[in-house]
């Protein structure tokens, strides 16, 4: 099975509502070490509030592109 397709299936079975003791910790958590295996980037958390965060990944070239 591709990378791509088990990447997919694990971030959509991580709960990332916020209802509780469920927010978007979680999921945020995972992107940001999928994202840290990619030493290219440069990744920064940006506290939201709590344990919420922001993910900020750049690499050298010009931004294009904002999630």
């Amino acid at each position: 099975m591709s990378t791509t397709i088990e990447t997919l299936k694990a971030i959509v079975s991580i709960p990332s509502y916020v209802d509780g003791p469920h927010n978007e910790k979680q999921l945020a958590d995972y992107i940001f070490n999928l994202l840290s295996q990619n030493k290219n980037l440069k990744i920064v958390k940006q506290i939201v509030e709590g344990e919420r965060y922001n993910i900020i990944a750049t690499d050298q070239d010009p931004q294009i592109i904002l999630f």
